[in-house]
């Protein structure tokens, strides 16, 4: 049989570490002389990048960005571009999806729902995604106001902030949390490192970007270095989630998002990286051996399937966006009229009930799903209060 053989099997075990087997026999034209990729040469001539690397003739810098895709941190009401190699932009304004596929509004960088909407108690209006907004009913309406300044919130990315006149400002990195932005020395040798983790466990050779996020954190941009007519070029981003899940769990900093492309402005694919460290859980949980850190393969890919998005094969700029949110505050709620207990048919309701520990602890999840780690850990506190606990969810938010 002629042409190359690839033989491929991977095992994660109970200790992080991942093992990879690749043993390919591939043609000789594929291979590199003196550190230098032969066939790829002519291609490279055609590219001059100041200052950093041409990837299949396509100019890739180190610790920026080259095209708006890198900067997208996923958030509905958000929009970013990438200007002179550094992510910018805003909150936008206008209609938005919620996770369960009602309509929404943007305010803040969430996605909020509409206010105004008949209630009887305040259990009737829904929360706001945002630690700085509260909802309450007034007059037999569901009305938001704003937290008290300085009180403890999260970024629509779930930075640590400080809450003022509604909206979350960002507070800067402490050590003792997860850090949202990195020094320009660190990005440099994480940069390297994964170049070489990706080497090493996958026999893929591929440029590793780290790009600052306008809101903090960071993405994992990944140029394929090869042609996909090389064995080494022939890259599986399921393979690269795979290879990366334990290792982002295990980073101090954050990072959003996952970005592998096979080829410059083409054949991109993303994925946030709690959704691949997600699929790994899942796929060991579904495996006989998943204590022994064993993944079973079919379940990790159809949970993958599920968050991994192809990229635009977009220009590396466009047009800055017109339907950015106006800068504006948001006035406190104004006070309850002492009208005593309200009375519901023939019923006294009194004073809205407390959460139960279960309604807590579901709270909780999805606070945590949307990033608000700090409002996640305040309904934990108040489900453990009512005797209700969630050791998984607790370790997760454990900083």
């Amino acid at each position: 049989m002629k042409g190359p053989l690839v033989v491929i099997g991977m095992l994660s075990v109970a200790l992080g570490v991942t093992l990879t087997l690749l043993v390919q026999r591939a043609p000789a034209a594929a291979l590199a002389v003196g550190g230098v990729d032969v066939a790829s040469t002519s291609r490279e001539a055609a590219c001059t990048c100041d200052g950093g690397e041409c990837v299949q003739g396509r100019c890739v810098m180190s610790g920026a960005c080259s095209r708006d895709s890198d900067c997208d941190d996923g958030l509905p009401c958000t929009a970013e571009w990438c200007v002179a190699g550094a992510c910018t932009g805003g909150h936008r304004s206008g209609a938005c999806e919620l996770k369960d596929a009602d309509a929404g509004v943007c305010e803040f960088g969430f996605c909020e729902r509409p206010t105004g909407s008949g209630c009887v108690t305040d259990l009737d209006c829904a929360p706001s995604a945002n630690a700085c907004l509260e909802r309450a009913c007034l007059s037999g309406a569901c009305t938001q106001g704003s937290r008290a300044p300085g009180s403890d919130c999260a970024t629509a990315l779930g930075r640590p902030g400080t809450c003022d006149q509604g909206a979350c400002l960002a507070s800067p990195d402490s050590e003792r949390r997860l850090r949202f932005t990195l020094p320009t020395a660190e990005v440099t040798k994480l940069e390297r490192d994964l170049e070489t983790r990706l080497a090493n466990n996958l026999r893929y050779d591929m440029k590793a970007v780290l790009v600052a996020l306008h809101g903090g954190g960071y993405n994992l941009v990944l140029h394929n270095r090869r042609s996909r007519a090389e064995v080494r070029g022939l890259c599986d981003p399921s393979f690269v989630a795979f290879d990366l899940a334990d290792y982002t769990a295990a980073t101090n900093w954050k990072s959003a998002h996952l970005q592998v492309w096979l080829e410059p402005d083409r054949a991109g694919w993303s994925v946030p990286t709690r959704g691949s460290r997600f699929a790994v859980d899942q796929g060991r949980a579904d495996s006989a051996l998943g204590a022994f850190g064993v993944v079973n393969v079919r379940t990790f890919r159809l949970w993958l399937e599920r968050a991994f998005i192809p990229l635009d094969d977009a220009p590396s700029s466009r047009t800055p966006r017109s339907d950015l949110e106006a800068p504006h505050v948001v006035p406190p709620l104004p006070p309850k009229p002492d009208a005593g207990p309200t009375t519901v048919g023939f019923v006294d309701a009194g004073p809205p009930p407390a959460l139960s520990g279960r309604q807590a602890l579901s709270r909780a999840w999805d606070a945590f799903g949307d990033g608000r780690m700090e409002e996640a850990r305040r309904l934990v506190r108040v489900a453990r209060a009512q005797g209700a606990r969630d050791s998984e969810l607790e370790d997760l938010l454990t900083p």
